[in-house]
């Protein structure tokens, strides 16, 4: 698992699609822990895969995005 609250940081990355929005609610599939579902302040949902993200952590922690496998906009038109 890359992420945890009391523990060491394994990765970080931006998740909201423009700059300034903020990370509302976070889900991920617990028993696989594959998939990382973020929503933002903009009502943009996002679906990434988490699989290879951040597993092989030596001394410093990935700061790049995990692959993005969908993202879907609740105000747009």
């Amino acid at each position: 698992c890359f992420w945890s609250i009391t523990g060491v940081k394994h990765g970080c990355f931006y998740a909201p699609e423009q700059p300034g929005e903020r990370v509302l609610i976070m889900s991920s599939d617990q028993i696989k822990n594959s998939i990382l579902v973020s929503g933002d302040t903009k009502g943009c949902l996002q679906i990434w895969d988490i699989s290879s993200y951040a597993v092989d952590i030596q001394s410093q922690s990935a700061c790049e995005q995990p692959p993005l496998l969908q993202r879907w906009s609740a105000h747009s038109r």
